[in-house]
């Protein structure tokens, strides 16, 4: 017996079935004779059907192609042809081609169309066929669709944008989202109370989010983005899936959904403190049914958002150590990573280091140099913020004979940057068996890929004259007569201090730093991020002293002087950290 999707199928019914299937795809492309179509016709069967039918087409081939792998080919071939019928002028959009009369099923059949597509797993770079289909419908048939207030379903909205995720589509997303949030915030246009998605599924509210975060990291790689109207389907998606977590059971949101909803926020920048409290706090009561990649994605999402509780990370990190023989290597260096960005330690953060120093680092067991550089630098995070422990360094030994072994070539500039400070908290520390090797020359590349980030770091604050803090600050004190130098650079290794006083008194300098958004967390409010204390300790190495400012208190020029005062008082220490 054969299993797929829940259901059980004899053998020789899943041999009719797929014969079944292969023939019709053959009639359908013209390819064997069919009853479908009179001989006469030139065209074959698939170039012949109306809106509806094709929604329907894609969706069997979706489903017919996890169904059997083996018809998955020509599926792929009939989904070309599909792809171009789909495409020409008024197919879908039309009751019968040629009269302008709109389907009231139009949103609903290309969102079918295009989801169905990429469900079978055909991309927008295999065929340009596919790539015409989506470009139509994506920046010409749906907005223009919705810009008229034709009904639409919720899920055929979220259908359309995750189908845009998975089949690799690149184009302009910001007609589409522009259409939406328009729908969106105006109740008299497709539903009551609350727009197009009024009555929307939690389910469809997490797709969405969870689509357009993805498709806007694609878009600002691309040099695009999502425009506007992003934050406007951010804020109602947010409010909708906390307000559901009210209604009875059945209608709530599942452990997956929410954690979709806080990555696509964290990516998208949405912020309410109420809401990701409510949402944060929905997780953890129904972390029993929860993935390990939902609480590793639900931790990241957090950290990233700047929202701390430690309560809610201990629960978070436990629920993960109960899955320890199903955790991924990404899922736990982002853990990591997330509880170094939230300076969080303890017991269930040592559990965690043990859980990754038991398990196969090598290409083998499947841990990419992203995974090992990204591990690391959290445990260099928290060591610079007082987070330390055997466990901890153990980790950090195991994953550093790895990436040794490895050498340089195995990893991106990127990754080799974010290896240095691993390095610098090795040699502090005296880790056992060392830091970076010089043998293969990993230590070499890793530190001119450094001195290259810092200076390239440099180099943009002098172009653009730092923050709006920093320039008040710089101003503040250059009245006071003191020399200033935006984009300084400290130490032997060129360290950016993006703002360097100096003075006779003391030959290293005074950094003065201004903490931007990302540095503090917004709850509770006034802590200061692990990255941003880690890049306090590695200036505090290289200066005399160092002076932290708020974005407000860089804005008053009499309390950025005091602070500078007081500081040159005490710049043979350079260990204390003052926020303003």
């Amino acid at each position: 017996m054969d299993t797929k999707r829940g259901y059980q199928y004899s053998s020789s019914k899943c041999a009719d079935t797929v014969h079944a299937a292969r023939n019709l795809i053959r009639q359908l492309l013209g390819n064997v004779p069919s009853s479908v179509a009179p001989a006469s016709t030139s065209q074959p069967p698939v170039l012949q059907l109306g809106s509806k039918h094709l929604s329907l087409l894609a969706w069997s081939l979706s489903v017919m192609s996890v169904f059997n792998e083996s018809i998955s080919a020509e599926a792929r071939q009939l989904c070309y042809a599909l792809a171009e019928r789909t495409s020409q002028p008024g197919v879908i959009r039309t009751i019968v081609p040629g009269v302008q009369d709109v389907h009231p099923e139009a949103c609903r059949n290309w969102a079918g169309v295009l989801y169905g597509l990429a469900k079978v797993g055909v991309k927008c770079s295999d065929d340009a066929r596919v790539k015409q289909v989506f470009h139509v419908c994506m920046e010409q048939e749906l907005p223009d669709l919705l810009s008229q207030g034709q009904r639409c379903l919720p899920q055929s909205v979220s259908n359309a944008a995750m189908a845009c995720v998975d089949a690799g589509y690149e184009g302009s997303m910001e007609p589409f989202i522009s259409a939406v949030a328009r729908r969106v915030g105006e109740p008299s246009m497709g539903g009551v109370g609350g727009g197009m998605m009024a009555n929307a599924a939690p389910q469809a509210w997490s797709n969405l989010i969870y689509a357009c975060a993805k498709l806007e990291q694609r878009g600002e790689q691309a040099g695009g983005g999502l425009g506007g109207g992003m934050s406007i389907i951010a804020e109602a998606g947010a409010a909708a899936m906390a307000s559901a977590l009210q209604k009875p059971v059945q209608y709530q949101p599942k452990p997956q959904e929410l954690a979709n909803t806080l990555w696509g926020l964290s990516y998208l920048g949405w912020y309410d403190a109420d809401i990701i409290e409510v949402l944060a706090h929905a997780v953890v009561e129904r972390m029993g049914s929860s993935t390990p990649q939902g609480i590793s994605n639900t931790l990241f999402a957090l950290s990233t958002l700047g929202w701390y509780d430690s309560g809610v990370y201990d629960a978070l990190l436990v629920a993960l150590l109960n899955r320890s023989d199903q955790l991924a290597p990404q899922q736990c260096s982002n853990a990591m990573y997330s509880c170094a960005v939230a300076s969080h330690g303890g017991s269930a953060v040592d559990k965690l280091a043990q859980v990754i120093s038991g398990q196969d680092v090598s290409k083998q067991g499947r841990w990419n140099t992203q995974d090992l550089n990204s591990a690391l630098y959290a445990w260099a995070v928290l060591g610079c913020i007082g987070v330390a422990s055997d466990s901890l360094n153990e980790m950090a030994q195991h994953l550093l004979r790895e990436v040794n072994n490895r050498g340089p070539a195995a990893s991106q500039a990127s990754h080799l940057r974010q290896l240095y400070p691993a390095h610098l908290e090795a040699e502090r520390v005296g880790l056992q068996g060392g830091g970076l090797s010089t043998a293969n020359g990993m230590l070499q590349a890793t530190a001119e890929q450094h001195i290259q980030g810092q200076a390239e770091l440099c180099m943009k604050v002098r172009q653009s004259g730092g923050t709006a803090g920093m320039r008040h600050a710089a101003a503040a004190l250059q009245r006071a007569g003191y020399e200033v130098e935006l984009g300084g650079r400290v130490g032997q290794d060129g360290y950016q201090a993006e703002l360097l006083v100096r003075h006779e008194g003391c030959p290293n300098g005074i950094a003065v730093d201004v903490l931007s958004g990302t540095d503090r967390f917004r709850h509770p409010p006034g802590q200061i991020s692990g990255k941003a204390r880690q890049r306090h300790a590695q200036i505090r190495q290289r200066c005399d002293g160092l002076v932290v400012l708020s974005e407000a208190a860089a804005k008053q020029p009499g309390l950025v002087v005091q602070q500078l005062d007081q500081e040159l008082w005490y710049c043979s220490s350079a260990d204390l950290i003052k926020i303003g």
